[in-house]
Parts: structure tokens; C-alpha cells; sequence
């Protein structure tokens, strides 16, 4: 892999040295080893295969980046993709990728290195037009059986979630004075802007860590979510966390014997943790023909 890749370290503390290209450390790790809500793709093997792979929280496909975006254009459409995944869970964008009539990975569109370096410069760029600004790993990534073999790239954007949003995006046509941003979350597989009201729960730093610890449980594109048990007062039960709404400050549990679904306040979550046979939530509340009611004071 040609050491122009672009990698871009954390930026807190460590400004002296924000533009090495550094992997942020966080991208390597696993959903068991470091609770990370998406699993970035860092070489060709972590490439999903065409076929019924969809958008998703965590993952967005982009056939390509217009080319007056490449030649320098203020990317802030890019900027909106990387904030929104850091402002959420975390997430891939897949650069060269076709879409499918359904939303899923029709084929891949393959590029040269020099074009998918020049992908990767764009979303460097538009990194800087966020604030703060979110830790982003964007590198070509070399497709297994491409041809022409000079056409055998594509670009995946690894984004961390980023722990005290909201990352704001400058907004389009401004120059000198005061700026105006938007704050852009991924909601399902599309990407959408906060509205003022909705700034207070995704700014409140309890809510913000239980939910990308929640997310970590979250049910695969094609799979299930990880079985978790759930301590009530006077009660435990077996589930799967099906959705968090950040809206409402909540998370939605589908229990394994139960024919609704439960919704159940962030703010009522006490503590999670990992012992023998998964995960444990403890619930300060009760079950009650599985609705959730909260504790009298």
C-alpha cells in the first residue's frame, strides 16, 4: 500500500502532530476488544462481496466523487458523510461501489491509484471544513480481480464516532466573519441534519457513551444482534436491542418471549457490562406484561 495513503490521527491534545498520517487506533480494534460499533475496511479482504449487502447505519456506498470536487471545489457534501457517521456510530463510506434498484452492492467500479488518491486528498480536504474535526482513515483499497488491471481500486472512508459532538459542517458560500454549520447523523442508511431541539440529547455526554455502547449490539445487515439479559427490579429477561432512537432518547428491545416491542428510556440504564454469557444490562424499572415502567420516586 503506497505510503501516500491518508490516515488522520485524533485531534485533542495531540495538535502538535495533527497532520502525520497516523491510523487512528480505535479503527483496528474489534466489537469485542474495543466496543467499536463498525468495522472499518483496511485491505482488500474486509471487502464486502456484490450481491445482498445493503446501506445501512453503518455503511454507505458512492459510485464517485464529482470531478470538481477532485480538482479542489469545497467538498462540503463530502464533509457531511464523515460528520455523520462521527456523529453517530461510526461507519465505512465505499467509494467505486454501484448500487443495486434496492439499495444493495450491485458491482464494483473500479479506479487507478492516482484517481483513488485523489479521493482520498478530497476527504482530507473536507475534514477540514468540520469542527472539531472527526478522526477519519481514507485509503485505496485494492479490489481482488479487477479488470483492466491499471483500473483495480477503490476508496473506503473509515470514520470513528466521535465521543463529544456534535461535529458541525461549514455551510456552503461563506467567507470571513462569524460561520453558520449544520450538524448532519446518520438516521438508518440516510443522512439528515439535526434540528435545534435535537442538539441537547446527542450534546449530553451520559446519553452519547450508553448509546454507542448500545450500538455495539446492534443486529448486523444481515444478521441478528448480540442476545442480551436484562436485569429489572424483581425481574430478568432475555432480548435483542432491534434500534436506538436518539430522538427520543431511547432504545427499542425485542424480548425472546415477548410479541411487542419494548421501548425503554436511555436514562434508565444503569450500568452494561460483560460477564459469563454476554452482555448484562441493568434497568432501573420495571417489566409489566414487557412495557417498561419506570421506578416511583
Amino acid at each position: 500500500m503506497p505510503a501516500s495513503e491518508l490516515a488522520i490521527a485524533r485531534r485533542t491534545s495531540r495538535s502538535a502532530r495533527s497532520s502525520a498520517c497516523l491510523l487512528p487506533e480505535r479503527a483496528r480494534t474489534s466489537d469485542d476488544d474495543g466496543g467499536m460499533a463498525y468495522k472499518p475496511f483496511l485491505a482488500s479482504g474486509d471487502l464486502p462481496q456484490p450481491g445482498p449487502v445493503p446501506e445501512h447505519l453503518r455503511f454507505d456506498m458512492k459510485l464517485r466523487v464529482a470531478p470538481q470536487v477532485l480538482q479542489g471545489v469545497q467538498p462540503s457534501d463530502l464533509a457531511n458523510d464523515i460528520a455523520a457517521f462521527a456523529n453517530t456510530s461510526g461507519g465505512v463510506l465505499l467509494i467505486g461501489a454501484a448500487e443495486g434498484p434496492t439499495g444493495v452492492l450491485r458491482e464494483y467500479v473500479p479506479m487507478d491509484h492516482s484517481t483513488a488518491q485523489q479521493v482520498v486528498n478530497a476527504y482530507g480536504r473536507a475534514r477540514l471544513e468540520c469542527s472539531p474535526q472527526p478522526v477519519v482513515d481514507a485509503r485505496p483499497v485494492e479490489l481482488p480481480a479487477s479488470q483492466p488491471q491499471t483500473l483495480r481500486y477503490a476508496v473506503a472512508v473509515n470514520c470513528d464516532p466521535y465521543l463529544a459532538p456534535p461535529i458541525g459542517v461549514r455551510m456552503r458560500g461563506q467567507s470571513g466573519g462569524e460561520k453558520w454549520w449544520s450538524f448532519p447523523v446518520r438516521r438508518g442508511a440516510e443522512t439528515r441534519h439535526l434540528r435545534p431541539e435535537e442538539l441537547g440529547t446527542i450534546m449530553e455526554p451520559r446519553l452519547r457513551r450508553l448509546s454507542l455502547q448500545l450500538s455495539t449490539l446492534l443486529p448486523s445487515p444481515m444478521g441478528t444482534g448480540r442476545r442480551v439479559k436484562f436485569y429489572f427490579r424483581g425481574h430478568t429477561a432475555l432480548g435483542q436491542i432491534d434500534r436506538i432512537d436518539p430522538e427520543q432518547a431511547s432504545f427499542v428491545v425485542q424480548f425472546d418471549t415477548a410479541t411487542n416491542d419494548t421501548p425503554i428510556p436511555l436514562e434508565a440504564v444503569r450500568m452494561i457490562w460483560t460477564a459469563t454469557g454476554g452482555t448484562q444490562i441493568a434497568i432501573e424499572g420495571a417489566l409489566d406484561h414487557f412495557n417498561f415502567v419506570p421506578t416511583q420516586p
